[in-house]
C-alpha cells in the first residue's frame, strides 16, 4: 500500500510535507479558514496551496504533485514547449492546458 502524501504553504509562504488532516473555518472566532498537514507536527496551510502527490517524479528526481505546471516536451497534437497543469479528474491524473 502506498503513502498518500500532500503538501501546502503556511501563510508564512514556506512549503511543508505530510499527510492531510482536513480544512477548519474559525474565522467567526477571529482566525482564518485553513487547512492541517501533518509533518512531523501539525501545521496550518493555506487551503488553496494544498496539492496531492500524484506517484510520479521529474526527470531530476524531484516528486510532482498536484497544482505543478509543467513543461511539455513532446511533438503532436500540442505544441512543443507548452506548460501544463496538473490536475486530479474522473479517477486519474492528467494535465491541463489554459
Amino acid at each position: 500500500m502506498r503513502i498518500i502524501k500532500f503538501r501546502g504553504k503556511t501563510p508564512d509562504g514556506i512549503w511543508v510535507y505530510g499527510q492531510y488532516a482536513g480544512e477548519f473555518d474559525n474565522s467567526n472566532l477571529g482566525g482564518f479558514r485553513g487547512a492541517l498537514i501533518l509533518a512531523p507536527y501539525a501545521t496550518i496551510v493555506e487551503p488553496l496551496t494544498v496539492g496531492q502527490f500524484t506517484g510520479l517524479t521529474d526527470k531530476e528526481g524531484n516528486a510532482i504533485y498536484e497544482g505543478d505546471i509543467i513543461l511539455e516536451k513532446l511533438k503532436g497534437e500540442r505544441k512543443d514547449g507548452e506548460l501544463l497543469e496538473i490536475v486530479f479528474g474522473d479517477f486519474e491524473w492528467r494535465v491541463k492546458n489554459e
